[in-house]
């Protein structure tokens, strides 16, 4: 298998970062590979590529943080960092895509995003494995010699299993309230995906959170992937760069071709169908289309 390398500008135009996502030579033919010549952890590794994306991240945080937190920021001085402070024991279980922001009232706060994905419910709890995290970036802080980061975790799960968030005070109830204060105790925030309604999921006005939401959702059923495939395609918006449309339509055509049987060749049937019969406007839609002839 073989991995393309793509040169995308993820917070500036003149300071492109390569970045690997998974294309495979031929996708015509991913549907009938062996599931164990197919890559690892392609939900994990779609999620990385979609939030290499610098609009996706503002998308995401947009939705996840109360209003006015999110208009606190500084959103011109949010960037990605490449630091991780996973140990040998997380590597396994644990991944992160990290942002730092600064605050807009000029307040020299360095703010650190830990955006983690879940596919499974994990066996360690999250509460513990985020504060690995969270007291790892502190202790490189100390090391570095600058100014402590303040982490806001954001999980979001589109596993199987039923899993409930939970915050390690919820293990010490019985402490008298002058013992409990000393408990390390932090919260972060818990997007439950699969148990989110599709209605609400598509009022959503965040076009690559929606995408990404309504991907998520139905990675392990192929019929509604099906159904819901044109729903799951329509995130281009005016406010998107053509070379965004592309990475982003590039990617997820691969994720689905990994996730399910489908391949190019039969969403592109699908789409020029759609576009024939459906009386809407689907000006911006076709853009993909275009993208489409371009790769034939």
């Amino acid at each position: 298998m073989k991995l393309f390398t793509a040169n995308y500008p993820l917070h500036s135009a003149t300071h492109p970062k390569k970045f690997h996502y998974f294309c495979h030579t031929n996708s015509s033919n991913i549907a009938n590979m062996p599931k164990k010549l197919r890559p690892h952890h392609p939900h994990d590794k779609f999620f990385k590529a979609m939030m290499a994306l610098k609009r996706t991240a503002i998308e995401v945080l947009q939705y996840a943080l109360d209003p006015h937190v999110f208009r606190t920021l500084d959103l011109t001085t949010l960037r990605p960092s490449t630091d991780s402070y996973i140990d040998k024991n997380l590597s396994e279980s644990f991944s992160d895509v990290v942002y730092e922001c600064k605050l807009n009232n000029g307040t020299p706060v360095r703010l650190s995003f830990l955006f983690e994905h879940k596919s499974e419910k994990p066996s360690v709890p999250i509460w513990l494995q985020l504060s690995r995290y969270i007291f790892g970036a502190l202790e490189d802080d100390l090391l570095q010699k600058r100014p402590y980061a303040l982490t806001i975790p954001i999980v979001l799960y589109h596993g199987k299993e039923d899993w409930q968030k939970e915050v390690l005070g919820e293990h010490f109830t019985q402490l008298p309230e002058d013992m409990a204060k000393y408990l390390p105790n932090f919260d972060f925030i818990f997007v439950n995906i699969p148990v989110k309604p599709h209605n609400e999921i598509m009022k959503l006005d965040l076009g690559l959170v929606r995408h990404l939401f309504l991907l998520f959702k139905y990675a392990r059923d192929e019929k509604k992937m099906l159904d819901f495939l044109w729903e799951i395609l329509n995130f281009v918006s005016d406010s998107l760069e053509t070379h965004e449309v592309t990475y982003v339509f590039n990617i997820t055509i691969q994720y689905i071709s990994f996730t399910t049987s489908l391949n190019k060749p039969t969403i592109r049937a699908m789409i020029k169908e759609k576009m024939q019969y459906d009386d809407r406007d689907w000006s911006k839609m076709s853009r993909l289309e275009l993208l489409y002839e371009q790769e034939e």
